[in-house]
């Protein structure tokens, strides 16, 4: 992935969101944050840190291999 450990990577990605979901916005706990990547490593995505956003569990569930683009478009349809 990088240099960092997991932990470490997860921590910094988070730190440089302000502890929120790159998605709902909502404030998430450190321990509860997930890696995530804007477009998809199965979809041509990259383990850059450009690409590696912290989500929470539900909004990162719910993406799955949607681009970041794609899913925010799926939110405004379903939650109209």
């Amino acid at each position: 992935m990088t240099d960092y450990d997991y932990d470490d990577l997860r921590y910094r990605l988070w730190k440089r969101q302000s502890g929120r979901c790159a998605y709902c916005g909502r404030r998430i706990a450190q321990a509860d944050s997930e890696v995530e990547h804007k477009v998809p490593l199965s979809r041509g995505g990259s383990n850059s840190l450009s690409n590696l956003p912290v989500a929470c569990t539900s909004c990162n569930r719910e993406k799955g291999n949607k681009t970041a683009a794609e899913y925010r478009a799926w939110i405004r349809r379903t939650y109209r």
